[in-house]
């Protein structure tokens, strides 16, 4: 988070978020986006665009025990930029992708 090279665009980000509950279910849903400069080097060449999705959910079956799951999706991109070799000027993987599906139990005493 340094100080924005000249020229350069500013930082926008967003959150939209929602959860039900009823009885011993939870159930929710995120959207979040984040648009930046990136790359200092390509300033006035490119921005760079971040979005994730989550969604999730919980079941109290008894007082201790928990059972939930979770899905998260995300997305990342900024053209002339290699996000694998980190450098600018680079045509070729632009573009990340990044997925997790959590299923599990919580025990609490």
């Amino acid at each position: 988070m340094a100080t924005s090279p000249k020229q350069a665009v500013g930082a926008n980000a967003y959150l939209l978020g929602i959860q039900y509950v009823t009885g011993p279910f939870k159930i929710g849903a995120a959207y979040y986006g984040f648009d930046s400069q990136g790359a200092v080097a390509l300033t006035g060449v490119s921005q760079r665009h971040q979005n994730a999705f989550g969604a999730g959910g919980q079941w109290q079956i008894t007082p201790g025990l928990q059972a939930y799951w979770e899905y998260i999706y995300g997305t990342r991109h900024q053209g002339d930029f290699n996000f694998v070799t980190q450098t600018a000027g680079s045509k070729a993987f632009n573009n990340t992708l990044s997925q997790a599906l959590l299923i599990g139990f919580e025990v609490g005493w």
